[in-house]
């Protein structure tokens, strides 16, 4: 599609990083990323531009993996065009 308002990336771990991309190239309107606490995705192969998008950060508490004296937290990160009208 030419016009994209909205992506939710939460597919296969190694392509996450390089979907959001296509999605940042496509000059999507808001591109929303799941489990970015968890660095194994490679989400520093992500290429966002501070100066197109902002960016917000959900983090949920998950107590099925807490551990003891440890919380665990799943992030969701949404990157919201400055430009794009949706």
């Amino acid at each position: 599609p030419e016009h994209i308002d909205l992506a939710f990336i939460d597919g296969h771990a190694d392509s996450r990083p390089e979907t959001a991309n296509l999605m940042f190239e496509k000059k999507a309107g808001i591109v929303i990323v799941h489990d970015f606490e968890y660095k194994g995705y490679g989400w520093e192969r992500m290429n966002v531009n501070a100066n197109l998008y902002d960016t917000v950060i959900w983090k949920q508490r998950d107590p099925a993996n807490d551990t003891a004296g440890y919380f665990h937290y799943v992030e969701t990160v949404a990157f919201i065009s400055k430009t794009h009208v949706l």
